[in-house]
């Protein structure tokens, strides 16, 4: 059972704001070498990677420290970021009724 202190667990628990975002920083460190792991070992679905790590959306310095030391992570990231553009331009074709607009 996880533990409410685990870091994983505060990672997906916490959303991020101006207080907290060096302490959510701080724990996307602790966490990178066990994400590294299990995104190498377990290969899991852009889905799973944000459930579990769902700050990899909302905290682009983490991308960013990802890249600069895991090539895995980041390139994980680098797909979870073109998924959530795919889905912001189809939801805007959607809301649009096939129209693109400029300026997404």
């Amino acid at each position: 059972m996880e533990s409410p202190q685990d870091p994983i667990v505060l990672l997906r628990e916490q959303r991020p704001n101006v207080s907290n975002k060096e302490e959510l920083l701080a724990l996307m460190d602790v966490t990178r070498e066990v994400r590294r792991r299990w995104i190498n070992d377990e290969q899991p679905s852009i889905t799973n990677i944000l459930r579990k790590y769902p700050r990899l959306q909302d905290l682009p310095d983490a991308v960013q420290k990802a890249r600069n030391s895991s090539a895995p992570v980041y390139h994980a990231a680098k797909l979870v970021a073109a998924f959530l553009r795919a889905v912001r331009v189809t939801a805007c074709l959607v809301e649009n009724n096939g129209s693109l607009l400029l300026g997404l």
